[in-house]
């Protein structure tokens, strides 16, 4: 195990409670900014950890995801994989890398709830996240409100939360969730 991957399940978010079971998530997939919180809170970690894929995923295809992602689309992480459904209340996607990054997305009318709630999960994690300015305000991919945390001398998580705009004009949030290696 990489010293990476042995700090990563050390973490508190990564062991903190057990994963919600489906039937759980299915009570909170019922509001979309819930929805969005729960998976990048519970299942960013495991898939950050190397502990689930995104592919044939029985748990997210319970929840109404395809078995198969949808490759490319992130330019900045080649492989970046995602699989989003559309709702009545908006859309969510969840995708990324293992042991690299994970991404949560929530379109549509409740994505400022949503960004809200992403943005109080931070202090739950209990990890000391300090504002990284120099990655933060207005960009090409929104308004970004970065954080970081080195665990090493070459290592650092970065946490993005992103408010921007759909195509089609509706609102979006974002979370993600970035290992980076220097």
């Amino acid at each position: 195990m990489t010293g990476l991957a042995a700090w990563l399940l050390a973490l508190p978010f990564a062991v903190a409670s057990p994963a919600p079971t489906t039937a759980q998530l299915r009570e909170l997939m019922r509001d979309l900014p819930n929805f969005a919180t729960e998976l990048a809170y519970e299942f960013c970690p495991q898939l950050i950890n190397g502990e689930t894929v995104l592919e044939n995923n029985p748990d997210l295809i319970a929840l109404g995801f395809a078995a198969t992602p949808e490759t490319g689309g992130n330019v900045d992480f080649p492989g970046f994989a995602r699989l989003g459904q559309t709702r009545k209340d908006g859309y969510v996607a969840v995708g990324g890398i293992s042991g690299k990054i994970c991404e949560v997305t929530a379109s549509g009318p409740e994505a400022a709830m949503a960004l809200r709630q992403l943005r109080a999960g931070i202090s739950g994690l209990g990890l000391n996240f300090e504002a990284d300015p120099a990655n933060s305000g207005p960009g090409d991919k929104g308004t970004v409100e970065a954080f970081q945390m080195k665990y090493s001398a070459t290592g650092q998580v970065q946490l993005r939360l992103i408010h921007t705009t759909t195509g089609d004009g509706a609102p979006s949030a974002s979370f993600q969730i970035i290992i980076q290696e220097k």
